[in-house]
């Protein structure tokens, strides 16, 4: 059964929501990563070094995670622009 105009602008509204949210969580991460490496740059200990490398490569993987989520979210949008959403890309079969 086809979505209504109603579901179709509730998840609209939901998307652009979660798409703020994940948007504002990368832009803390970055900027997150960019005070890490600026007091990283001071540390004198070998052992700050590597927690340090270690906090930013786990920042790294989170902000890749984040960023995949925000692409999966604008792709649910682009696809109700165009009118497609609940429609498998691969199928072309609408989605239960």
């Amino acid at each position: 059964m086809p979505l209504t105009e109603k579901q179709i602008h509730d998840f609209k509204k939901k998307l652009e929501m979660m798409k703020r949210q994940y948007t504002s969580i990368l832009k803390g991460q970055k900027d997150e990563v960019k005070m890490t490496d600026s007091v990283a740059a001071h540390s004198q200990h070998q052992a700050d070094q590597g927690t340090d490398d270690f906090d930013m490569q786990i920042s790294i993987e989170l902000s890749e995670k984040e960023l995949k989520i925000l692409y999966s979210i604008e792709r649910a949008l682009e696809k109700i622009e165009e009118g497609t959403y609940g429609i498998c890309d691969v199928s072309g079969e609408e989605i239960p």
